[in-house]
């Protein structure tokens, strides 16, 4: 129980925030107050590392993606909970020479449209099946960071058809919560609390995300402190509250323990 209750308190650290840099935390000693960076008009006018492209599914969201490179096998990037798909420009530069690698914002994030929706776990694999039979991909590598691991496994365990393996980096979905400590996340996680988040909490509540954060990565909090002034950041709010909720309310290792589909799952092929 313990262990549970410092993943808890981790997790709404994480969760209300976003990615922060250990090297701009300070300056002379210093939180950074990054006034010099340019508000957004709306998110749409974030600076994508790659050419973005865009695709509307038969459900309805409009997909921001970037594609590059080129190979037989196909890799889908999953961002995690409050991030975007530029968090995997290294993996995809690293890659993009043996394999097609394709980086999706999910709905509610970075490009993507922003209609309301339930934020389950299952939804976002539903979208992700939705994307890749729109561009034709036949069998996929799913790659999938914190959240982004969850949803991975829950298409893999939904759609098993469809994952060919799964790349999974520091996946949440294996922690069981009690009806109280769900209902303590979502009391804590809200969109006015997403939303109001200060330049020096986005810079300090997630220190703990990173060992040896290197400089090139700081784009991660200009763009987090520049995104509060968009017009649709408002949406982007509600995504990571109902996200919270759906990743609480749809665990993986449930349908593991319980599921004689959990061989599917065990069948894919997976790195961690």
């Amino acid at each position: 129980m313990k262990n549970i209750h410092k993943l808890l308190f981790a997790m709404a650290v994480l969760l209300i925030s976003g990615p922060v840099s250990l090297q701009a935390q300070t300056s002379g000693g210093f939180l950074r107050p990054y006034t010099e960076l340019v508000p957004l008009k709306n998110m749409d006018d974030l600076v994508y590392p790659f050419a973005v492209k865009k695709v509307t599914l038969p459900s309805g969201p409009e997909i921001a993606y970037v594609d590059e490179g080129k190979g037989e096998k196909v890799i889908i990037f999953i961002h995690g909970l409050g991030s975007y798909l530029p968090a995997w420009t290294k993996n995809i530069e690293g890659l993009k020479s043996g394999y097609r690698c394709i980086a999706i914002d999910l709905p509610g994030y970075g490009k993507s449209s922003k209609q309301p929706h339930s934020g389950k776990m299952s939804y976002y694999a539903e979208v992700v099946k939705e994307f890749a039979g729109e561009l034709g991909l036949g069998k996929v590598i799913l790659a999938g960071h914190s959240m982004g691991g969850q949803i991975a496994m829950v298409a893999a365990l939904n759609y098993p058809g469809m994952v060919e393996g799964l790349i999974l980096i520091a996946p949440a979905g294996f922690e069981r919560f009690t009806e109280g400590q769900k209902q303590w996340f979502r009391n804590v996680m809200t969109s006015e609390g997403v939303k109001n988040t200060s330049a020096e909490d986005i810079q300090t509540n997630l220190a703990v995300n990173f060992y040896n954060m290197p400089a090139d990565a700081e784009f991660m909090i200009t763009d987090r402190i520049a995104m509060r002034s968009a017009a649709d950041f408002d949406h982007y709010c509600y995504a990571v509250v109902q996200s919270v909720n759906g990743m609480v309310d749809e665990p993986v290792i449930e349908v593991l323990t319980k599921s004689p589909s959990r061989h599917s799952l065990s069948s894919a092929k997976t790195t961690t």
